[in-house]
């Protein structure tokens, strides 16, 4: 890969932070720069300095990896509007070789206006880890969205400008299957596509736990759409359990220490809070068994968007895992192949499938040796290898169109 293009890719996220999205691009940036490919990640949101970031993602500094702001001026964390930021997309497309620029949700919106006017050859790629009409009403709403809650002014307008988006790239890229048959079912793709999932580390030495043993280990956002009221359920279930459990955000992390308190949990589960992505492996290291308790119906992210990060990471720990059987799950899990899956929704299922992986230590142990060879499926390296396969595949820009 080392005689590849330069990669700019656009991003809202602040980074160092808590979002899956953040820590996917970087990770798989650093994997393109290993392999020699120029990567920068562009923030429309504050960002750390470069040995802040790679602290935080454990990025190795010796790469041609960078991270830049494009707002308008120091200090400045309002929306990137006006000239300023037109300029800096324009000058950028001035710079030598060949380009790939890759986007994801409104930050596409400046990259499409700036490849419209004109310039120097860029492959775009738009990168879609949801509709972002149903992410929004499905975000207002807490709930999934039926036909009626997508028919309005909101919905209608957020849809037309994705369809920009989406009309304006030379290449689709999909977090998943789900993703890929919404976006055809709601636009006009015409452009080649590639079904990317998040990727995961397979570390040749594990890390030590980061602090003492438990029963269940949990990480990723501590929000309803995520199961963690289910897991809680099943663990009342399972008198003598323990159980840590890490992420965010702080509002949610303090709600779910009330509840743990008010059914009498707190002697026996632990909330960590939000955790820098360095430290997720080794707070991974303290469960017997790692769980991804997904549930459904909630919203389309948990049933079909979402390709989950945090199971692959068990996984490639070599953690045992109970997860429930939703459709992001079975992408890269098999029940009894490399994890025990049990129904969503369920928390007595969910209960016996962490009781039966706990009492029989070689299934356990089986599970967690395969879970391992099947994460190695889904490297950063190899995520970062599709990538770039896929803009090779593609054609030069539609330098007519723009």
């Amino acid at each position: 890969m080392s005689d590849g293009p330069r990669i700019e890719y656009f991003h809202r996220a602040s980074v160092p932070g808590p979002t899956a999205g953040a820590i996917q691009i970087l990770r798989t940036g650093a994997a393109l720069a290993a392999a020699g490919v120029p990567f920068r990640y562009h923030a429309m949101a504050p960002v750390a300095d470069r040995d802040a970031i790679a602290a935080a993602y454990d990025l190795d500094r010796r790469h041609d990896w960078a991270v830049t702001a494009l707002f308008p001026r120091p200090g400045w964390t309002g929306r990137p509007r006006g000239v300023a930021l037109p300029f800096r997309l324009a000058r950028l497309r001035t710079e030598g070789g060949r380009a790939v620029w890759i986007a994801r949700g409104g930050a596409a919106d400046p990259v499409v206006d700036a490849l419209r006017r004109g310039g120097a050859p860029v492959t775009f790629l738009y990168e879609m880890h949801n509709l972002a009409h149903v992410r929004a009403v499905e975000r207002d709403l807490g709930r999934r969205a039926d036909a009626a809650d997508l028919d309005t002014d909101r919905a209608r307008t957020a849809k037309a400008r994705e369809a920009r988006r989406v009309a304006a790239a030379d290449g689709l890229v999909f977090l998943s299957d789900g993703v890929a048959r919404a976006a055809r079912d709601a636009f006009a793709c015409r452009a080649p596509s590639l079904i990317l999932p998040s990727g995961t580390d397979v570390p040749a030495r594990l890390p030590e736990p980061s602090g003492p043993p438990v029963d269940v280990v949990y990480a990723g956002k501590l929000e309803r759409r995520k199961g963690v009221g289910l897991l809680l359920d099943a663990l009342r279930l399972l008198p003598g359990r323990t159980a840590a459990l890490a992420g965010g955000p702080d509002a949610a992390a303090s709600d779910l220490r009330d509840a743990i308190r008010a059914a009498g949990l707190d002697e026996r589960v632990h909330v960590a809070g939000p955790l820098p992505a360095a430290e997720v492996p080794a707070f991974l290291m303290r469960g017997a068994v790692a769980c991804c308790p997904l549930p459904a119906g909630v919203d389309r992210v948990s049933d079909e968007f979402s390709s989950p990060m945090k199971l692959l990471q068990a996984m490639g720990l070599g953690r045992p895992v109970v997860a429930t059987g939703v459709g992001p799950v079975r992408a890269v899990a098999s029940d009894g192949a490399d994890a025990l899956l049990v129904p969503p929704d369920d928390p007595h299922a969910l209960a016996a499938g962490i009781e039966r992986l706990l009492s029989d230590a070689p299934l356990a142990a089986r599970l967690g040796r395969a879970a391992c060879r099947r994460a190695g499926d889904f490297t950063w390296d190899r995520r970062a290898a599709a990538l770039l396969d896929f803009a090779a595949s593609l054609s030069a820009v539609r330098t007519g169109s723009r």
